[in-house]
């Protein structure tokens, strides 16, 4: 059975794991990662959810998905690119770029931690997962941002444009 642990609305981890699907008490929270994923050539890979997605299905997205019990966020970012697209990511390669908060109605919520990662198509390419991921492309920054943008805040886009111009400097 998977297992989450359970944070406070500052990200700080209250000694309590659960199982993935259960509810909340009021003022807790789950830990989230998504990972940006920038291309040797200056592309971003962008992922088409499954068509039997729970959430958002068939949507052009990011990367990113649930923290395990007793994983850090940059663990769960590089799990998710392998487990969604077969990419192996090291967690210390990853550049932190953002922690939201959201809430919800129960007052439960969820941590968002974003990351950013240059990556390198593998030889064998990308393999994705079904479950998990329909499609995917590597497209140019601003389409990237079109398409990421359907459900993501005004602060998450301009962490996004900043990385970007930040990667274009380097």
């Amino acid at each position: 059975m998977e297992m989450r642990d359970v944070f406070d609305k500052d990200g700080r981890f209250t000694g309590k794991t659960v199982p993935k699907h259960a509810q909340l008490e009021k003022g807790e929270y789950f830990l989230h990662a998504i990972v940006i994923l920038r291309m040797e050539d200056g592309g971003y890979l962008l992922q088409q959810r499954s068509l039997k997605a729970r959430w958002y299905a068939g949507a052009w997205d990011v990367t990113g998905g649930g923290v395990s019990a007793g994983e850090t966020s940059a663990q769960a970012a590089a799990r998710e690119a392998y487990e969604e697209l077969g990419l192996i990511l090291s967690p210390d390669s990853l550049r932190f770029l953002l922690r939201q908060r959201t809430e919800w109605e129960d007052g439960t919520g969820l941590i968002t931690d974003t990351f950013l990662a240059r990556a390198k198509l593998p030889p064998q390419g990308v393999r994705p997962n079904p479950r998990e991921v329909n499609d995917w492309k590597i497209v140019p920054f601003e389409a990237y941002y079109r398409a990421v943008m359907f459900n993501k805040d005004a602060e998450f886009g301009r962490a996004l444009r900043r990385a970007e111009e930040e990667m274009n400097s380097l």
